[in-house]
């Protein structure tokens, strides 16, 4: 009598995400949710955007905070140096709905 049987393990599925932003190639990486050492900030979501042509890269978040406050933070050269404004990073990754322009509620 023969007998049959069945691989149920299957490999890991890989896959990258890479998006373009104004021409330069950027790989897309999640973070898991964090708190702030201070615990009055609490990272909800971010991603870690890094440059295919020479790895350079910045982290996007989205930051909630106490009091109903709130922002999206860049470590992008026009963020840091210029402060808290639109960066096309963080312009980025709203318009492809991978953070949430309106808040932290979700």
């Amino acid at each position: 009598m023969a007998t049959a049987t069945m691989n149920t393990t299957r490999p890991a599925t890989r896959a990258r995400l890479t998006i373009n932003i104004d021409g330069v190639d950027y790989r897309v990486r999640p973070f898991h949710d964090h708190d702030s050492a201070d615990g009055e900030w609490g990272i909800w979501k971010a991603y870690r955007l890094t440059r295919v042509d020479d790895g350079q890269g910045y982290t996007v978040a989205r930051q909630c905070g106490n009091g109903g406050r709130d922002s999206i933070t860049c470590t992008c050269p026009k963020w840091t140096q210029r402060g808290p404004g639109p960066c096309r990073h963080a312009a980025a990754l709203v318009a492809l709905e991978l953070l949430d322009a309106d808040g932290c509620a979700g």
